[in-house]
């Protein structure tokens, strides 16, 4: 309680030492981006809620076509993925007359990332003609859109083994060179605040350090790992199983306490049957997991493509449906 009530202190003393008036570019509080390409007949923007997000979040985006009355537009197709996101779901709204005499045309999309990174989603290409014609289709594109998504793992953790993150137990070492307050008010509180933060770094025990990561961030950061080694393109088709399913089962032990990983999917299930911590719904999801990775590590079942992603998009539902809530 002292020591928060000291870094309280510096913090307010930081603030006032260092506020300053925001510039004109700072008071841009829009959460989301709108991109247009403009022509005389036609008009197609790309809008998003927005600008970043996490790899626990989804993305809305809305591509808007507006133009004349008279034209027929035809949307791009909608696959399963859109460049690095995922489609989680897509609808298109009957066209609405807006100024001008013309027509907005939109499609609505739900997207889901999973690895953290700078994702572009590509020109959109929306084609175009007079109706009751037989004109060649013209074609007219959006612009690129770049999004950020953010790994919910704490910055000095994100590219750190999984094994280092559980067990570490040394806090940073100290700064050997000494701060001088000479330096400024706000470089002075800042130096205490960090001395105070080691010092408290140092009070904890490695356990609890540990504890301080939800065991869902621990599990993404896992597939996160899965997926950079190209195990799959590899053809290692049972190691990248091998990994999926003690990845969710490590998670479960984290999360709820279940001893999953030193049993075997038999064992863990019939303890599962008759446990109350999960409800049926991710009972029945884990169990076709569970039984589906068993015929690939030790029936020698092939699966298809369409399979392993399905079998790693599971493994990700079970994490982000049984989540702990946010503080």
């Amino acid at each position: 309680m002292i020591l928060l009530r000291i870094i309280a202190l510096v913090l307010a003393v930081l603030t006032a030492s260092c506020a300053k008036p925001p510039s004109p570019d700072e008071l841009d509080t829009a959460d989301g981006l709108v991109v247009e390409t403009d022509r005389d007949l036609i008009a197609v923007r790309i809008r998003t809620d927005h600008k970043s997000l996490t790899i626990a979040d989804r993305l809305q985006l809305w591509l808007e076509v507006d133009a004349r009355e008279d034209f027929e537009i035809d949307l791009p197709p909608v696959g399963d993925k859109l460049q690095q996101f995922g489609i989680v779901d897509f609808s298109t709204k009957p066209p609405v007359l807006i100024e001008d005499g013309k027509l907005r045309h939109v499609r609505r999309y739900l997207l889901e990332p999973f690895l953290s990174g700078t994702y572009k989603i590509p020109p959109m290409v929306v084609k175009y003609r007079t109706k009751d014609t037989t004109d060649e289709l013209a074609t007219i594109e959006t612009k690129e859109v770049t999004i950020e998504v953010r790994s919910e793992l704490p910055e000095d953790q994100q590219d750190r083994d999984i094994h280092d993150i559980e067990h570490s137990v040394l806090p940073p070492k100290p700064p050997r060179t000494v701060l001088w307050l000479s330096l400024g008010g706000g470089a002075a509180a800042l130096a205490i605040l960090a001395i105070l933060f080691l010092w408290w770094r140092r009070r904890q025990r490695p356990e609890e350090v540990a504890k301080r990561t939800p065991a869902h961030e621990l599990a993404y950061a896992e597939l996160r790992e899965l997926v950079a080694a190209d195990l799959v393109e590899q053809g290692l088709i049972k190691e990248f199983y091998h990994g999926v399913s003690d990845i969710l089962r490590r998670y479960l032990e984290r999360r709820f306490g279940l001893h999953a990983p030193e049993r075997t999917t038999e064992e863990f299930l019939a303890e599962l049957a008759t446990d109350d911590t999960l409800v049926p719904e991710h009972k029945t999801l884990l169990t076709q997991f569970l039984q589906h990775c068993d015929l690939v590590k030790f029936a020698k079942l092939t699966p298809s493509e369409e399979q392993i992603q399905h079998t790693f998009d599971a493994c990700k539902d079970v994490i982000e449906q049984t989540k702990e809530a946010a503080a």
